[in-house]
């Protein structure tokens, strides 16, 4: 199954170049041939998220291990990259950073030489099958941290069992979010004896929360007066930031006190989202205090949870595209701020079900955003309340950390053996 998997993967491979090569030919490169590592740490655990999201939700467990286990070596790889400078900003020299080349053999062995891993945590569900029949080839164990896998996902792959059932032989244990994800991975064939529903850890995600005086600061250094009102609309993509800003632009026009912080959710389309939204709309890097706006485009990264610290109103783009299908609400909602998503919550199911059963969270269409976005603005008791739903659902989901790292320390009990020897 690993050569036809490697045949197929080399001609998809060959079908994308041309899209990469005119979206981000640095990255492709980078990608396929990986820069030389400086030297091997030797027998670490390795940590894979694909992208920003996955990256946040796996720090709270990384954390916990480095806690109980402070001699560990520790490599973490992504894809994106959003993911390595969220990477590099949460891990600055605890962990080797690395990017994730193709699953070619010959780039994953070379991207490698970071380590050994005797563990491997992947983060959601980013499954590579030649980079983890390498790491199973040294004796590394796999877990998958926040399992999930998404409606369309489990469509195809029990339209095709006996290759779903082969995907997922590389893992060793499941930790997932919910009981859903739970039945579908067990309707694949995987075995029982692997899966445990442990949560989300992204409930669990630290916050550096700012006092009143740095928030009235951050507010005051961005031209946002005293009784100013914020809509920080985070994560966006094509065309979401024309759509909504669209809709908004009936309040902008009657309120003059309401202003929208764009926040795209990938780097590259920063001058993109500025051509495309109206001319008075300013950014965030060459803003100069004083100067009046009403939208501006967020052209830094990093900063989403900071600005959720200064808004009002939240609205978690991603949500108003199919293709997407919805961002980390918990984000937004761990500060206490009314959170607004769109039609489509599809890529965040449990998170989205969770949070619309406890009422924290008001999903809306375009045509009624305005609306949506008008009330919260100007009726404070009925803001807060919503706020205050939003921050007791991502309150009652906070312990799936320390679930995981209890399922995975009782399933691999052998690593502290192991690593008694290595060290």
């Amino acid at each position: 199954m690993i050569y036809a998997y490697r045949f197929f993967y080399f001609f998809l491979f060959l079908f994308h170049v041309p899209k990469l090569l005119l979206t981000n030919r640095r990255a492709l490169y980078r990608r396929l041939f990986p820069p030389a590592q400086e030297g091997s740490l030797g027998p670490c655990v390795w940590v894979h998220a694909v992208s920003m999201g996955e990256v946040v939700a796996i720090v709270p467990i990384v954390k916990a291990l480095m806690a109980v286990h402070p001699t560990w070596k520790w490599v973490l790889s992504t894809t994106t990259e959003t993911g390595l400078s969220t990477a590099h900003s949460l891990f600055p020299t605890s962990v080797r950073i690395v990017q994730m080349p193709f699953d070619f053999r010959s780039c994953i062995r070379a991207v490698l030489r970071a380590g050994t891993p005797f563990l491997v945590l992947l983060s959601e569900g980013d499954v590579w099958p030649v980079f983890l029949n390498e790491v199973r080839l040294v004796g590394a164990k796999v877990v998958l941290c926040n399992g999930k896998v998404s409606d369309k996902t489990i469509h195809r792959l029990l339209c095709f069992p006996r290759f779903g059932r082969w995907l997922y032989s590389f893992v060793d244990l499941f930790c997932l979010q919910n009981q859903t994800f739970w039945n579908r991975f067990a309707a694949l064939g995987i075995d029982p004896k692997k899966l445990t529903v442990t949560g989300s850890t992204k409930a669990d995600v630290g916050m550096s929360l700012l006092s009143e005086g740095e928030r009235l600061e951050r507010k005051k250094l961005l031209g946002i007066g005293v009784g100013k009102k914020v809509v920080v609309v985070g994560s966006t993509h094509a065309p979401e930031e024309q759509q909504i800003v669209s809709a908004l632009l009936p309040i902008l026009k009657q309120d003059p006190t309401c202003k929208v912080m764009i926040v795209p959710r990938h780097p590259e389309r920063f001058d993109e989202v500025v051509a495309c939204l109206p001319g008075t709309a300013v950014r965030y890097t060459t803003y100069q205090s004083g100067t009046p706006w009403n939208i501006m485009v967020v052209d830094q990264v990093g900063l989403l949870t900071v600005l959720y610290q200064l808004a009002d109103v939240a609205i978690v783009a991603g949500s108003f595209v199919e293709r997407v299908g919805g961002h980390n609400i918990l984000e937004p909602a761990i500060v206490g701020i009314p959170v607004i998503v769109g039609p489509y919550m599809h890529s965040q199911r449990a998170l989205y079900e969770s949070a619309r059963e406890a009422d924290g969270v008001m999903e809306v269409s375009l045509d009624t955003l305005q609306t949506t976005v008008e009330t919260l603005l100007h009726d404070g008791p009925y803001r807060k309340a919503h706020g205050q739903k939003a921050l007791f659902w991502a309150e009652s989901l906070r312990g799936a950390t320390q679930k995981t790292v209890t399922a995975i320390e009782q399933r691999f009990l052998y690593v502290n053996n192991l690593l008694k020897n290595v060290n």
